[in-house]
């Protein structure tokens, strides 16, 4: 998180683009998101139900939880901004 929080911005706004082991290493990063935005939609999470806390195993369940809450936000990180001033 630290290196997207600070090498992202200065690359974006600073460095020329081009094809470089930061842009490698930005694509890698980019990856990573992405297999993480995947097992999202196979990760159990915590309910409350009149019975005490349960973990949802559905994967309708799991899958519908995640593209309300978090999904738009995770969709939007994987935007390569990197590529917008590639010439």
């Amino acid at each position: 998180m630290a290196y997207i929080a600070l090498v992202v911005p200065f690359q974006v706004c600073l460095l020329d683009s081009s094809f470089d082991g930061l842009f490698v290493l930005s694509m890698c990063m980019d990856m990573v998101f992405f297999v993480d935005m995947i097992l999202q939609f196979f990760t159990t999470y915590a309910r409350t139900t009149p019975t005490g806390v349960v973990w949802e195993v559905r994967l309708r369940k799991i899958a519908s939880q995640y593209l309300r809450t978090w999904f738009v936000f995770d969709l939007v990180t994987l935007f390569p901004f990197d590529l917008l001033g590639w010439q």
